[in-house]
């Protein structure tokens, strides 16, 4: 079981929690300059094609400024072992990734299952996942915001990941929508329930699958950030620049 066997490399994935960490604020960096002055791009350490010719390089997002110059505020980090079985990073998941829940419910399901199984071992927490989540994504929004509106934006039942959608938005207790519940009014997003409107601060956006059964994830006039670089998704519009 990978979990017994990491047990002894405590030590070494400090290390790379380390790593990923520095790792993450390199990619908001690059991602930062490349949507800012472009400096990178004018020095030719990364040709300008490269970037500017990626299908999902965003023109709208030319120097939006976004809050705290974060543009990945959830990055899934693919790291796996070469041939000498040393740790390298396969992927970098920076829009916005998906299969947390299958690590939570896992290790809930072994301590009903094994109680006494992790006694002793110190293996780290991740019970207070949702509330975490909802607190970072808390942080980013702007700061005139004292208690932000935050959503978790589904494309719907027929997604492959819904589970996981409505798992996420139990663990934060925050409402799960579809882009037929929110509407833009004066470049803000508005959630519509049975008896009200709630201006919506932050919409946590899961990815979408699109298939037979599509199902609009965007809310109506929400393809564009809005002035002054305030966009109510969690993640800034642009990461995909990093796709090859």
């Amino acid at each position: 079981m990978f979990w017994l066997a990491m047990t002894s490399y405590r030590g070494l994935l400090s290390d790379y929690d380390a790593g990923v960490t520095q790792r993450i604020q390199a990619i908001n960096l690059f991602l930062g300059d490349v949507y800012g002055k472009g400096l990178i791009l004018k020095d030719g350490v990364v040709p300008r094609d490269l970037v500017e010719g990626n299908a999902n390089y965003r023109k709208e997002m030319r120097q939006v400024k976004v809050r705290h110059g974060t543009y990945v505020h959830i990055g899934g980090i693919d790291i796996v072992r070469d041939q000498a079985g040393e740790f390298c990073v396969l992927e970098d998941n920076c829009r916005t990734p998906s299969g947390v829940s299958y690590v939570i419910e896992n290790r809930h399901l072994m301590q009903r299952t094994f109680p006494d199984l992790l006694d002793g071992v110190g293996v780290r927490s991740v019970s207070n996942y949702g509330n975490r989540l909802r607190r970072a994504l808390g942080e980013v929004a702007p700061a005139r915001i004292k208690a932000p509106e935050v959503v978790l934006l589904s494309p719907g039942v027929f997604n492959s990941a819904y589970f996981e959608h409505v798992f996420l938005a139990r663990e934060m207790g925050v409402p799960l929508v579809e882009g037929r519940d929110l509407f833009v009014e004066n470049d803000r997003v508005c959630m519509t329930t049975l008896t009200v409107i709630h201006r919506t601060t932050y919409a946590y956006n899961q990815p979408v699958t699109l298939g037979p059964h599509f199902m609009m994830i965007r809310a109506p006039g929400q393809p564009r950030p809005a002035p002054g670089g305030h966009r109510p998704d969690n993640q800034p519009q642009g990461q995909g620049t990093l796709a090859p």
